[in-house]
């Protein structure tokens, strides 16, 4: 059995022949699967020498790693403090003071700080222009010994963790014939890792690294069983007090199935969902088969027009039509949906004005669920844009040409509606001598 729970609650359902609209509010909680703790390897405070084009990943990587109650200190090639996590942080977020200067050219330009005996001092080294801007082998080896004599002559190198790639390491180990002999006692030690993991790899040393087995997620059926069939289903978020909320998805499956995904530990949203049925006196109960969760769907839950204002046999019977003219709009071919507008415009004008407006209670409003629909609308006819437009330029060319009434009343047609709070505004390019199409929505004045 699951671990995840699942609850509809607020369900009222309203019934037109052999057909049920059901709203109601989804809610489900799924715990956050087993993690893995990982503890620092650093025990003390750390210091990290960086240049520019490495600071930002180091401080990324910071972000979203566990906090320890050491400290780490961020510098850059010439020995300033750029990010710092002080002891007692309560998270690894710091300043966006950036570096302007470039990388240095040798590694015996870069000042190091004075650190205390016990800490640990980092020193990545990603890049080496100096190196790469000789050709000549020989050149390669003399440049590099004589850079490391300065470098030690400078800093106590017995306190210095060198952090570089394997392309990097290899380079070194090839041009020094001595390098375990003379190179490696030089620093505290040496890590070698990927090139592309040089600072992720010192990150995990000093704040250890936390593995989730997989995102908390939720995946369900609500089974209303196969004598009814999910032709319709959406969903509306709500406001709620909880900071984690994440998205709910319903998705009609055949046998009066209907799947729920939430992406996420905790899922909250208003739906509403249309199903027919073989018979229309059965009640729409159902069961979420992934809890196991029956929810039993009672006559006191039934409502007519005066429960959700602007909802009536009417109301209900338009907005079947509406979603059935959708299907069979998105069913269409390409080249088919432009015929298919012009051969049914009474329900062109019924899909782009209907405005569904069911209030649940004083708390909740699914207005916003119509506009999915709208939306749909106005995609297909920004698609169809170019090809109108296309017509229309060849019909201006030829001055003989006459429009079909169809193009005409698409041609004003030409901007993009958008859903108010309380009903459909339209913006138009119609002329003011065009005549009115369309009708005041339920409700307003």
């Amino acid at each position: 059995m699951s671990m995840s729970t699942f609850s509809v609650n607020d369900i009222k359902y309203f019934t037109n022949g052999n057909h049920t609209l059901m709203v109601g509010s989804i809610e489900t909680t799924t715990p956050v699967p087993h993690s893995i703790n990982l503890d620092a390897k650093v025990h003390s405070t750390s210091h990290v020498v960086l240049d520019k084009h490495n600071l930002g990943h180091f401080r990324v990587q910071m972000g979203s790693s566990p906090v320890t109650n050491n400290a780490v200190y961020a510098y850059d090639q010439m020995c300033n403090i750029v990010s710092r996590y002080e002891v007692g942080r309560k998270n690894n977020s710091t300043g966006t003071l950036g570096i302007s200067v470039e990388p240095v050219t040798l590694l015996s330009n870069v000042s190091f700080p004075e650190v205390e005996d016990g800490s640990h001092l980092f020193f990545p080294v990603t890049t080496y222009a100096g190196l790469y801007s000789i050709v000549s082998t020989e050149y390669r080896q003399e440049l590099l010994r004589k850079d490391i004599e300065i470098l030690r002559t400078k800093t106590n190198l017995s306190k210095v963790t060198l952090v570089m790639g394997k392309t990097l390491h290899n380079e070194f180990k090839a041009l020094l014939s001595d390098y375990n002999e003379y190179f490696v006692p030089l620093f505290r030690s040496i890590i070698v890792t990927e090139d592309s993991s040089v600072i992720t790899h010192i990150v995990e040393l000093i704040c250890g690294k936390v593995i989730s087995g997989h995102k908390a997620s939720f995946q369900g059926f609500m089974n209303f069983g196969s004598e009814y069939e999910v032709i319709h289903s959406t969903v509306c978020p709500v406001e709620s007090k909880v900071d984690d909320i994440c998205r709910v998805s319903l998705t009609n499956r055949r046998s009066g199935r209907l799947q729920v995904y939430v992406d996420g530990k905790h899922g909250l949203a208003s739906f509403i969902v249309i199903l027919r049925q073989a018979n229309p006196s059965a009640l729409p109960s159902f069961v979420e088969e992934t809890t196991g969760t029956t929810f039993t769907v009672t006559e006191e839950m039934a409502v007519d027009g005066s429960t959700f204002p602007g909802l009536s046999m009417l109301y209900l019977k338009d907005y079947l039509e509406t979603i059935r003219f959708q299907e069979d709009l998105q069913g269409k071919a390409d080249n088919k949906q432009l015929a298919f507008i012009q051969e049914n415009p009474s329900q062109v004008i019924r899909y782009l004005f209907t405005n569904p407006n069911v209030v649940v209670d004083d708390h909740k409003s699914l207005t916003g669920m119509s506009r999915a629909i709208f939306n749909d609308y106005t995609h297909l006819m920004v698609n169809l844009r170019a090809t109108l437009d296309q017509r229309m330029d060849t019909s201006r060319s030829q001055s003989t040409a006459h429009h079909p009434h169809g193009l005409r009343g698409l041609e004003r047609q030409r901007a993009v509606g958008y859903m108010g709070d309380n009903y459909l505004h339209v913006a138009s390019s119609v002329p003011l001598d065009a005549p009115y199409l369309g009708r005041t929505p339920s409700g307003v004045n």
